[in-house]
């Protein structure tokens, strides 16, 4: 998937089988993007699976969202090999595409609606 030019936000999820609670977390995520306080330019979502073991890579990339149902927003997974977190974290900083850089717990313990106070 190539991510437009011009992405004015990246979010970098670093997650380790996080199965469970992406799924919530991303539609508290795309709900508030797809809302009327989102960011302005397009927002990149990365999910950064550091070698997950139970299916959150998979469960990230069948979502609609990863289709690019969401106009403004591209979601895609980076899949890195199991170096803990703070390798996570860096591997998605190096590969998100816009100057401006946010990363968040996979568990959206930072409310989206927080967003705009960090940019």
């Amino acid at each position: 998937m190539t991510v437009p030019s011009g992405t004015a936000l990246s979010l970098v999820l670093p997650a380790y089988d996080e199965a469970e609670r992406i799924g919530p977390a991303l539609d508290e995520l795309f709900a508030w993007l797809s809302g009327p306080d989102r960011p302005l330019g397009h927002v990149e979502v990365l999910v950064v699976d550091d070698g997950s073991t139970d299916g959150t890579a998979e469960l990230v990339e069948s979502r609609p969202e990863a289709r690019g149902v969401l106009e403004g927003v591209t979601l895609r997974v980076l899949r890195v090999p199991h170096g803990g977190k703070g390798a996570a974290v860096q591997a998605g900083m190096l590969a998100a595409t816009s100057d401006l850089i946010i990363f968040t717990d996979a568990d959206m313990a930072t409310p989206p609606d927080q967003l705009p106070l960090l940019v």
